[in-house]
């Protein structure tokens, strides 16, 4: 066959995707014609006549398939000595060396894990009430939500009135807010605790430092307890189960909450525990250590016979069991049929195509193919023909709807924007009327006194504002017309795509020429209706 060459496609200069693959394309009249010289083959014709032989070889497809696919019993072909392979594996390993070293191993653990120094938790959990109550102090100063009243005794900076009942309140308050369960959380995690251990512990001794500072108050505060009964007149009450609070009583807190009698007795015992714990953690990670340690001493006691190991495997294997091995194992896999003879030999029809590829000349032609295949499959599914339903994925349609979100979203904006320039130019026109009707009014007397009607007067004014929203409108498009010519020189100079330009399209000018001018007349009603309903008598005076 003689063909001839037409053109020859390549991708443009800097794409980065193809629409066409490699290789040579060609018309549908070129494929019609080779599967039509193809029907005409004696050997298609041959084929089409049986379709259970293959014309090839003669054999039915059955027997190739048979022949072809691999029928060896691997199991028959290899037999193992299992007595030579236990004997090619030895291993001899000294039990007093491994006691010995389990021994040393846990001896040196637990001589460097101490369960009885309990300091180093002491001082953490000691520090960590310390913080706290530094933090508990600024919490009841600052925090408006946690404070039962705020009361100025004439000093610097905020005074409290702290009752004895609220304090257990406050402190819960406290310890639940931002940043100070993870405090606590990582004290506990030091030291492989739940958090239900410390917090028993924490809550009550912050809540006995303040009730203790309400009960020491009047020793601590002598000036103030003395002043009680003047602050009782002022409606600040100053007894043994309220107490002022400030940023001053932080130090006293600080001690009752860290270095106090009770903490003192209730940290030393939490230490203890913090402390077995941690020691008990670190007692396990070094533990876990031995099978490892254990598998490096042991590995050098393994021996192994690689000449039993060989001897221990035997192939059953003749010549032509090894033939029909590698060619099974050469096999391709692939099945001879019917369907494939047909197409390696060039036939087939044209009512059963094995691909269709579809290529659109625009998105409006690709949108109504997609809804096409949408109502084919719609149809499909409800006479119950899953099967012929077509699956796709519109990959077009994915980005250019996300591309479309975008620019709706700065659509939506420009609107907003266009909006409030157009309610904002339409109160000015309507107050150009309303002052072009005031400084007329002598005009308006006139026109009636001479037998103008009412209707006339409004009609004059309402001409006026459709004439300024029409000469408007055809400015303004006139001007975007003028600023299309620079905007599209600088467009195809940045982007060097000719056919991308910014356009108004003659329908879009003529709707926003009727746009601006029924806006004005809109705005300029009211002030036209106001001149209609001058008094011609009054008007006449007016100068």
């Amino acid at each position: 066959e003689r063909l001839k060459v037409v053109g020859i496609v390549a991708p443009a200069a800097g794409s980065t995707s193809n629409a066409l693959s490699p290789g040579i394309c060609y018309l549908p009249s070129l494929t019609l014609h080779v599967m039509e010289q193809a029907s005409r083959s004696e050997m298609v014709a041959n084929q089409l006549l049986d379709s259970e032989k293959d014309v090839i070889s003669g054999k039915t497809f059955e027997e190739l398939n048979k022949e072809s696919g691999p029928s060896l019993d691997l199991d028959n072909m290899i037999s193992v000595d299992t007595k030579k392979l236990s004997s090619a594996f030895s291993i001899k390993v000294d039990t007093k060396a491994v006691e010995n070293f389990v021994k040393n191993y846990v001896d040196e653990v637990m001589s460097d894990v101490s369960v009885e120094d309990s300091s180093a938790a002491n001082s953490d959990l000691s520090g960590l009430l310390r913080e706290l109550a530094d933090g508990l102090t600024a919490y009841i100063v600052d925090s408006e939500a946690a404070l039962p009243s705020s009361v100025s005794l004439g000093g610097a900076g905020k005074t409290v009135l702290l009752k004895r009942s609220e304090c257990q309140t406050l402190v819960s308050r406290y310890l639940a807010s931002e940043g100070i369960s993870q405090k606590i959380s990582a004290l506990a995690a030091g030291y492989e605790l739940p958090n239900e251990v410390l917090d028993p512990v924490i809550a009550p001794l912050l809540t006995n430092a303040l009730s203790t500072y309400i009960s020491d108050f009047p020793s601590n505060h002598g000036d103030i307890w003395a002043r009680r009964e003047e602050l009782a007149a002022e409606g600040i009450t100053v007894d043994g189960d309220t107490a002022v609070f400030s940023q001053a009583a932080a130090e006293e807190i600080r001690y009752q909450a860290g270095s106090g009698a009770l903490a003192s007795s209730v940290v030393g015992e939490m230490a203890k525990v913090m402390t077995a714990a941690k020691g008990m953690k670190d007692v396990r990670a070094a533990l876990n250590e031995i099978p490892g340690r254990l598998t490096k001493l042991m590995a050098g006691s393994m021996r192994v016979n690689t000449q039993k190991i060989a001897s221990a495997f035997k192939f059953n294997l003749t010549e032509e069991e090894l033939t029909r091995l590698m060619s099974a194992y050469s096999y391709s896999g692939s099945q001879r049929s019917y369907e494939g003879n047909l197409r390696e030999l060039g036939y087939s029809s044209p009512d059963e195509p094995n691909a269709i590829i579809v290529y659109l000349k625009d998105f409006d032609g690709k949108e109504d193919f997609i809804q096409y295949i949408d109502r084919y499959n719609k149809d499909a599914e409800e006479k119950g023909e899953d099967e012929k339903v077509i699956r796709y994925t519109d990959m077009t349609g994915v980005l250019m709807a996300s591309v479309k979100t975008i620019l709706d979203a700065i659509t939506y904006v420009l609107i907003a924007f266009v909006s409030i320039s157009l309610i904002v130019s339409s109160i000015m026109i309507g107050v150009i009327t309303l002052i072009s009707v005031q400084e007329r009014t002598k005009e308006i007397g006139i026109l009636r006194a001479i037998g103008a009607s009412k209707y006339n007067v409004s009609s004059m004014f309402n001409a006026e504002t459709v004439i300024i929203g029409f000469l408007s409108g055809i400015i303004g498009t006139g001007v975007t017309y003028l600023l299309c010519i620079p905007i599209n020189a600088l467009l195809h100079k940045l982007t060097n795509i000719d056919s991308l330009s910014a356009v108004l399209p003659l329908h879009i000018a003529a709707i926003l020429v009727a746009i601006s001018t029924m806006l004005t007349l809109f705005a300029g009603i009211i002030p036209s209706a106001g001149a209609a309903k001058e008094d011609p008598v009054v008007a006449l005076r007016t100068e």
